[in-house]
């Protein structure tokens, strides 16, 4: 049984206003988590998956709006330079 079951009812409702802004806005779990974080609101991301799909019936909310795949920012760099051209104009240091 999740601990948001036991919430007084304006607190619930409260809650899920909350929820529902970030579904309105399309926000992933992650954007959620901080959303709600500072609100002060501190939920792991697992409680917050279980209380949109099962107890504010946002079912499958999580799956359909994935977080984006953390960026590395190397990879980012040698992208830019490769559709810029300019991998050879900056020299190339060796750490």
């Amino acid at each position: 049984m999740s601990a948001t079951n036991n919430l007084s009812a304006p607190v619930f409702k409260h809650l899920g206003a909350i929820y529902e802004q970030c579904v309105d806005l399309r926000l992933n779990l992650k954007d959620i988590q901080t959303h709600l974080g500072v609100k002060g609101i501190h939920k792991p991301m697992l409680a917050i998956k279980h209380d949109l799909d099962n107890v504010f019936c946002f079912d499958g909310y999580a799956e359909r709006h994935p977080a984006p795949a953390p960026l590395d920012v190397l990879a980012f760099d040698k992208a830019v330079d490769r559709l810029t051209g300019s991998e050879k104009a900056w020299p190339k240091y060796v750490n």
